[in-house]
């Protein structure tokens, strides 16, 4: 698998195509739909981690940015979101491989990784270096779709171990919106 790190302005239309269409085996909403998620919900500050086999991504996640706050004391997030394999390339190891990338890109930045996620994956996040979190996080509202509480495991990696058990205030400083101009056909073009 070829593997690559980019910020959202590097993007561009190709790899957006390629990231709406594995996005909707997991998240069948129609293709304008997850446009607009992506111009809602995604930064310039984001990072995105693609994985390929040839020409088809097979993999991806989003990395965001924010500022962890416990006992006043200031701790870099690395906030991991929006993590999919193709439905075809499951069980290959795929998931493993962008998830250890995941990991040296958050390790590089030297930043603690936090993820929330459905029960049935703690399992997978955990041979992938991650651990649950027991402490307490409250998360700013414009996190509320990354960090979401209610029903979801949270898991963190720390290789450095800079979380204490105090609780774990999130936020972050910068979400100003992506600046790609998306083709979405119009649903009324002929």
């Amino acid at each position: 698998m070829r593997l690559e790190l980019l910020s959202t302005d590097l993007l561009g239309n190709e790899r957006l195509d390629a990231i709406i269409s594995l996005k909707s085996q997991h998240w069948p909403y129609p293709r304008d739909s997850q446009v607009k998620w992506f111009a809602r919900h995604v930064a310039v500050s984001d990072r995105h981690l693609l994985g390929w086999t040839d020409e088809r991504l097979v993999g991806y996640l989003r990395i965001v940015s924010a500022d962890g706050i416990q006992e006043s004391k200031m701790i870099p997030l690395a906030l991991v979101d929006t993590v999919c394999v193709d439905q075809a390339a499951q069980g290959k190891a795929f998931g493993v491989a962008l998830m250890a990338a995941a990991n040296r890109a958050i390790r590089g930045a030297d930043r603690v990784g936090l993820l929330a996620c459905a029960m049935r994956f703690v399992a997978f996040y955990q041979r992938c270096g991650w651990t649950s979190l027991s402490v307490s996080v409250e998360a700013a509202s414009e996190l509320a779709d990354v960090l979401p509480a209610e029903g979801n495991a949270l898991l963190v990696y720390d290789p450095t171990t800079r979380l204490s058990r105090a609780p774990l205030h999130v936020s972050v400083s910068d979400r100003t919106p992506m600046a790609h101009d998306l083709r979405c056909p119009s649903a009324d073009a002929s």
